[in-house]
């Protein structure tokens, strides 16, 4: 085989099958990650004492754009065919490092006239998601071609520095209405590392929740509003509304508390851009 290219063969009923799979596989041989989840647990029992341990893992590829592959050839039978495939290693790396360059351009034209209010706060949100990408687009430029991967490294931490730099210019307040829940999410997002009594950007939080019945279950429709303006003007920038349900054949309250934690699960899930956006 030529060392120029990377090999990969995919199954499917369909060439688009093959493909994705191809690239799967292509992923996973590069770039993957495993997780291990172990759990234990210890039960009492009249002959004493018990004792149980079980270990799950899996193996997933990081995402990365794979860009298109050559078919050398297929064979198909009764369980589907079976397409084998090549990428020129110098393509990939030529897209690769083009994708770089447009991603550190970009992120260092967001954060240099960085201010704290909701454009700024948008902008190194921006930024931040180009760094995530090109880092396992640098892993990637790293397998192909480790001397050129280098100088973007370089370019790479520079621009880490900068965003560090200029996180700490970005503040957000937050400010609950008179409800308990409002209170419990006003306490929960002022957690985040950008949240600040005097900040650039005030979010205010208003829940609502309505209840009633479905049959045998007492259901609860909760909701949250956060509104987002910038401190130095009275005019609000955007607003986020999250609205779910929750259900209890117990009581309503069950149900409100159900609706609650989802909430809650939402919004620790995600960053607080993310939540706003």
């Amino acid at each position: 085989m030529d060392s120029g290219y990377l090999y990969a063969s995919g199954f499917g009923d369909a060439e688009h099958v093959a493909l994705k799979d191809a690239k799967k596989q292509l992923a996973l041989n590069l770039i993957s990650v495993i997780e291990v989840n172990e759990k234990s647990s210890i039960v009492k029992t009249s002959h004493g004492v018990d004792t149980s341990f079980s270990q799950d893992s899996s193996i997933h590829s990081l995402p990365i754009e794979i860009p298109h592959l050559e078919v050398l050839s297929h064979e198909c039978g009764e369980k589907g065919c079976e397409y084998r495939y090549r990428l020129s290693k110098k393509t990939w790396q030529k897209q690769v490092e083009h994708d770089l360059t447009v991603s550190y351009q970009t992120a260092a034209i967001k954060l240099k006239n960085l201010n704290n209010n909701w454009r700024g706060v948008k902008d190194y949100f921006h930024a931040e998601e180009l760094m995530t990408k090109s880092a396992v687009q640098l892993d990637v430029l790293g397998i192909l071609d480790s001397d050129a991967a280098q100088s973007y490294r370089a370019q790479h931490l520079q621009i880490s520095e900068t965003m560090n730099a200029k996180r700490e210019m970005l503040s957000i307040s937050f400010v609950a209405s008179n409800d308990a829940f409002s209170h419990q999410i006003h306490e929960l997002l002022s957690r985040h590392a950008f949240a600040s009594n005097h900040g650039g950007i005030s979010v205010y939080i208003k829940t609502k929740s309505q209840q009633g019945r479905q049959g045998k279950d007492f259901v609860a429709k909760q909701s949250i509003q956060l509104k987002v303006f910038d401190s130095n003007s009275s005019h609000m920038v955007t607003q986020k509304v999250i609205t779910v349900l929750g259900k209890s054949q117990a009581s309503s309250a069950a149900a409100k508390h159900a609706a609650e934690q989802k909430i809650i699960k939402k919004l620790t899930n995600k960053s607080i851009y993310s939540v706003l956006i």
